[in-house]
């Protein structure tokens, strides 16, 4: 028969404490042959004749079950025998499991036991050399309904299971096994790291995720699986075996209910995707796998806001794809080339390594790209598009609605939105479409925007906004800025710093005040307004510089004159100073500038 080898202690250590604290440290030699062939494991069902009753046929088929599962997981199968051979006398056997009540077993609560590799066989002395598995079936976690996928009762099948294949408890040292991190009782103690529960390990006494989305039934919404930390030490005794290596697509359940259950994903070939599609609540898709260490070492699970069941990743697993449901999501991509949806809602979605398509769909959403080649649209609403330090060349597009660039990396930006063509911006060499607004980066940047409405926001370092025609919104931030508006109404606020306000020419802002350029927070003695770009003179030959007036109205003369008038508004926080300019003598300016707040101007304040 195959035999229980023992190993000593650190034998199939990995150097991953959450995967050595669950092995045993025995195990199954199942290259021995005996009463089963090279390979696997034989079990039987006892009749009666050991326990309190026999096994009726859905407990018998829910540990069925649960050995296929763990099949697709190691190279082992597991051969069910008959209790009694044709002559009447109790099969050999690796595995005998029998039912007892609680009290058998230790008293209320108590649901199972099961031997490990390398124990005494119960009944040796009668010549039985099968470990046994004992179930308590006075239980209603051994119903029909909770021995269903989703159900406490099995969970607790395979947790069993796992104990006769070498697995141990996180929260107690049995064989050479150690405690998990942090966690010093069974129950509500998640460790250092939050990995002591169900969902990182079917070993744990905590069910589920109850520090996430607590268990409401013993019916549905329980662990249905070996999770990331059990696979990662079934793995390490056993080796791996060659599952589910087509295109699969993991469906996201959208509500609490039979059928609901957290396992995880061990696939091991094919283009593979998480799907909430359809699901109207917030969801959340990681696609990393099991990192097997700190929080990360059971994987991140993926699910729905509020519903008991989702998905890890077991280590070494890929999956490529993930799609979103119809509200707001969480969608974190891996360093593989990920094509990740959100479809509704205004969605989360990062896509970290790889050459990545991601596609925001309906709502406000916010994409970031990561390393690598990545093609980002937006789709409708008001997207935000995060560029990191390290980026590749990317493609982004942002659809319908007005969408933000927001460059949060220690690099300048360099970005002209009316460029249409891949352009170097200091985070790559990009092609943008269909965005309207820059936030830039904490350096020194330039930043152009379209001939429509911009919002330019240039944050710290001395940056150069310009926002082209359209009615644009420029924001400097800290440092010594250059802000030029362009043609349109535009509202320019320097910020912090020796702000310049640049005018170019007398169609950049209008006659009339109501319609003129207006800046916000100039700071006399500091910041300055630049005209001389501008001539002065339509009437005399040459680029000439303007005359300052001061508050006297423009004569009629040749010479390109500037003055300004002070507006209170009595009662109200809405005056403001207006900067006429004259350029053909006639009295009338040909552009206004407004300045929020009464000023008492002087040369000094403009580069004329």
């Amino acid at each position: 028969m195959s035999v229980a080898s023992t190993t000593s202690p650190g034998a199939n250590v990995t150097g991953h404490v959450y995967v050595d604290s669950l092995i045993w440290g025995t195990s199954w030699d199942t290259s021995a042959g005996g009463v089963s062939a090279p390979g696997t494991i034989t079990y039987s069902f006892d009749d009666g004749s050991l326990g309190r009753r026999g096994f009726a046929s859905y407990m018998k088929e829910a540990i069925r079950k649960a050995f296929a599962i763990i099949e697709t997981i190691i190279p082992i199968e597991f051969n069910e025998v008959g209790f009694l051979t044709p002559a009447g006398e109790i099969n050999d056997v690796n595995i005998t499991y029998a039912l007892l009540t609680q009290n058998d077993l230790g008293g209320p609560g108590s649901l199972g036991v099961h031997q490990v590799p390398g124990d005494d066989p119960l009944l040796q002395d009668s010549g039985i050399d099968a470990l046994f598995g004992i179930f308590a079936y006075d239980t209603p976690l051994f119903s029909k309904e909770a021995l269903r996928k989703g159900g406490e009762g099995f969970a607790t099948i395979i947790h069993e299971i796992l104990h006769g294949l070498g697995l141990a408890h996180p929260h107690d040292e049995g064989g050479s096994s150690t405690i998990f991190p942090g966690v010093t009782q069974p129950f509500d103690d998640y460790g250092t790291d939050g990995q002591n529960q169900g969902v990182y390990t079917i070993m744990s006494y905590n069910s589920g995720y109850p520090e996430v989305v607590p268990l409401k039934t013993y019916k549905a919404g329980g662990t249905a699986s070996p999770m990331a930390l059990d696979i990662a030490a079934l793995q390490a005794i056993y080796g791996t075996t060659d599952h589910n290596t087509d295109d699969n697509v993991y469906k996201i359940k959208g509500k609490n209910g039979a059928g609901t259950f957290w396992t995880s994903i061990w696939d091991t070939d094919g283009n593979d995707t998480i799907s909430a599609k359809g699901v109207d609540r917030s969801v959340t898709i990681n696609l990393n796998d099991a990192d097997l260490d700190g929080s990360d070492a059971g994987g991140t699970p993926s699910h729905a806001k509020g519903v008991t069941g989702g998905f890890t990743i077991a280590n070494g697993v890929v999956v490529e794809n993930a799609q979103g449901g119809n509200k707001g999501d969480i969608i974190v991509g891996n360093e593989v080339d990920n094509r990740l949806e959100g479809f509704g809602g205004s969605d989360v979605i990062s896509a970290g390594e790889g050459n990545d398509i991601v596609l925001g769909g309906g709502g406000n959403d916010t994409l970031t790209g990561g390393l690598g080649n990545d093609e980002l649209y937006g789709h409708k609403g008001t997207d935000n598009f995060v560029a990191e330090d390290s980026d590749g060349d990317d493609i982004i597009d942002g659809g319908e609605g007005l969408d933000w660039l927001r460059y949060i990396g220690t690099s300048a930006v360099t970005v002209d939105l009316s460029d249409t063509n891949a352009q170097a911006t200091g985070y790559g060499t990009d092609t943008i479409t269909g965005v309207e607004n820059v936030d830039g980066s904490e350096q020194n940047d330039d930043i152009t925007g379209t001939d429509g409405r911009n919002i330019l926001q240039g944050n710290g370092g001395s940056d150069r906004l310009d926002g082209g025609l359209g009615k644009d919104t420029l924001n400097g931030g800290a440092g010594s800025d250059t802000l030029i508006g362009g043609a349109g109404r535009d509202t320019m606020t320097g910020g912090e710093g020796a702000d310049e306000f640049v005018f170019t020419s007398t169609t950049e802002s209008s006659r009339k005040a109501k319609y003129a350029d207006r800046i916000t927070d100039f700071t006399q003695g500091e910041d300055k307004i630049d005209l001389s770009a501008i001539d002065a003179s339509t009437v005399i030959d040459g680029d000439d510089s303007f005359v300052f007036n001061g508050t006297t109205p423009a004569q009629t003369s040749d010479e390109g004159e500037i003055y300004y008038v002070k507006k209170n508004n009595a009662g109200t926080k809405n005056d403001f100073t207006l900067v006429l300019v004259d350029t053909d003598g006639d009295k009338n300016p040909e552009m206004v500038i407004k300045i929020s707040g009464l000023h008492d101007l002087t040369q000094d304040d403009f580069i004329l």
